[in-house]
C-alpha cells in the first residue's frame, strides 16, 4: 500500500516511565530535524504533528515506544460519532490503493468497551465506505486499522511502522558472552544514547563503559563509538561482546577517568558511572568521581553537544560541575529496584 500522507501521528507509549518516552520522541524527532508540535498527552498515547513523513530511521530508534500510527480522527466512544467520524475521514480513499484490512482495538484504560463487537462495526462500516472494494483479512491485512480506546475517547489510526522496541528485546545483557550484573539493560541503554542525541557516523564517546551496554547501542544506531573502563576485565569483556555483534568501533582503552587519554571533540557522549556494591570507583566517592568526570570531559564535546548520564537519585549535580561549561537540560527518574532509583541527566556543552 502506497504511503497516505498524514502529519498527525499516535504514539503508543511503553509505559514504563512517566517521562522518558516522550523525551525519546523529541530528541529523535530533532536529531533527524523535522519540526514538530506535541498536541495532545493522554496516559500512554502521545498525538504530534510533524512538518514531513517519518522515515524509517525514526522508527527504528526508539525503545520506549511500542508503535506509530497516522492518526485518522479523534471522536466520543459512541456509535452515531464513530458512523460520522469515518464518513467525513474519507476512509473510501484507501480502496484503490489496497484490497484486504484489518480493524483491532486496544483498550488503554476503558473497560466498558466490548472489543470484538466495534471491531466488527468498524469493520463493516469501512467495507461498506470502500463499496466493498475491501475485504476483511484477520491473518495477514494489507492495511491496519487500531482504535485506541481511552475513558469516552477512541483514536482512530492506520498502522505504520513497529519501533526498533522488539529488536532492542532480542539481544538482552544475558545473552552476551560477557555479562556483568550492573550492565544497563538494553531499552535503557539505547534511550541514553537517543537522548545524547548521538548521530549515525558521528564519533560516540563512553568514558564507563563497562562491558559495553552503552556502546552497543550508540554503534547499532550507526554511531563511530570509542569506550574507556579503569577496569581490565571489563574493557576485555566489552571486546567480547562487541565482537559478538560485529560492531566495528574506534577504541576501547583502559585508562581511568583522572587521566584521558584522548583529546578531540566527541559529537556525543553517553555513560553509566560505577556507583553499587558490584561496581568499583577505585577509592573515590561518588561525588568525586563525577565531578571528575564532568570536569574532564566537558572539553571533549563541542558546543551544543550532550552528555547523558545516570546517577543514584541521592547526588546532588549542581554541587558537582561548571555551571558556565554546561546546562542541565533534562532529568529523570527510573525505577531500578526497590532499594535504588536512579536520575538520568541531560547536559549540554554552552
Amino acid at each position: 500500500m502506497k504511503h497516505v500522507k498524514s502529519l498527525k501521528y499516535l504514539a503508543l507509549l511503553s509505559g514504563e516511565n512517566p517521562t522518558l518516552p516522550l523525551s525519546e520522541i523529541k530528541a529523535v524527532l530533532e536529531i533527524e530535524k523535522i519540526d514538530y508540535k506535541i498536541i495532545e498527552i493522554v496516559d500512554r498515547i502521545v498525538i504530534f504533528k510533524v512538518s514531513k513523513d517519518l522515515p524509517k530511521k525514526f522508527y527504528a530508534r526508539l525503545s520506549m515506544v511500542h508503535s506509530i500510527h497516522s492518526l485518522l480522527f479523534k471522536s466520543a466512544l459512541n456509535f452515531q460519532d464513530i458512523v460520522s467520524s469515518i464518513k467525513s475521514a474519507g476512509i473510501g480513499r484507501y480502496a484503490p490503493e489496497c484490497t484486504t484490512f484489518q480493524v483491532r482495538i486496544k483498550k488503554i484504560k476503558c473497560q466498558k468497551v466490548n472489543s470484538e463487537k466495534l471491531e466488527r462495526f468498524i469493520g463493516e462500516l469501512i467495507r461498506k465506505e470502500c463499496k466493498n472494494k475491501m475485504k476483511v483479512d484477520l491473518v495477514n491485512p494489507e492495511t491496519r486499522f487500531f482504535g485506541f480506546c481511552h475513558a469516552d475517547q477512541i483514536y482512530f489510526c492506520i498502522h505504520r511502522l513497529e519501533t526498533g522496541r522488539k529488536d532492542i528485546f532480542k539481544h538482552p545483557v544475558t545473552r552476551r558472552p560477557f555479562f556483568h550484573p550492573t550492565a544497563m539493560k538494553p531499552q535503557v541503554a539505547r534511550i541514553m544514547v537517543n537522548l545524547s542525541k548521538a548521530k549515525s557516523g558521528q564519533t560516540f564517546l563512553d568514558p564507563f563503559c563497562g562491558s559495553g551496554s552503552i556502546l552497543v547501542e550508540a554503534a547499532f544506531i550507526g554511531s563511530n563509538v570509542l569506550g574507556m573502563d579503569i577496569n581490565r576485565k571489563m574493557i576485555i569483556g566489552a571486546r567480547k561482546n562487541m565482537t559478538f555483534f560485529n560492531i566495528k568501533y574506534m577504541g576501547l582503552l583502559q585508562a581511568s577517568i583522572t587521566s584521558l587519554p584522548i583529546k578531540g571533540d566527541f559529537q556525543a557522549m553517553a555513560t553509566d558511572p560505577p556507583y553499587g556494591r558490584s561496581s568499583s570507583t577505585h577509592g573515590l566517592n561518588l561525588n568525586e568521581l563525577t565531578c571528575n568526570f564532568l570536569n574532564e570531559v566537558q572539553d571533549l564535546i563541542g558546543r551544543g553537544c550532550r552528555i547523558c548520564f545516570a546517577l543514584p537519585n541521592n547526588i546532588r549535580l549542581l554541587d558537582l560541575f561548571d555551571q558556565k561549561q554546561l546546562k542541565i537540560q533534562e532529568t529523570h527518574e527510573y525505577y531500578v529496584h526497590k532499594s535504588l532509583t536512579r536520575k538520568i541527566f541531560v547536559l549540554e556543552k554552552k
